[in-house]
């Protein structure tokens, strides 16, 4: 059952998704004052409930010669982008 301690949680989450833009899962994880492990389930658990969409990186092992290694996603990275459904959920929470 999802508390409403819980859902505020997600929610700030979101918000902080949203408005970060790039940042590491350490960074999100520090902000809201969380275990990194945490930040992980609470990320899946947006994720199937469809307000963050997981974009992953397509790399090849090629970092090494690019010069866009610096800011490329590598295999076990991702950018969190959320939904419309995501939207409309902090649209009702900043209210």
């Amino acid at each position: 059952m999802l508390t409403a301690t819980k859902a505020n949680a997600l929610l700030r989450l979101l918000y902080a998704v949203y408005t970060k833009g790039m940042c590491s899962s350490s960074e999100l994880a520090h902000e809201l004052g969380i275990h990194e492990g945490l930040l992980r389930r609470m990320l899946m658990t947006l994720v199937e409930g469809g307000y963050l969409q997981r974009v992953t990186g397509e790399c090849a092992q090629r970092c090494g010669s690019c010069s866009l290694q610096q800011i490329c996603l590598a295999p076990d990275s991702a950018i969190w982008i959320v939904t419309e459904k995501g939207r409309r959920a902090l649209q009702a929470y900043i209210r």
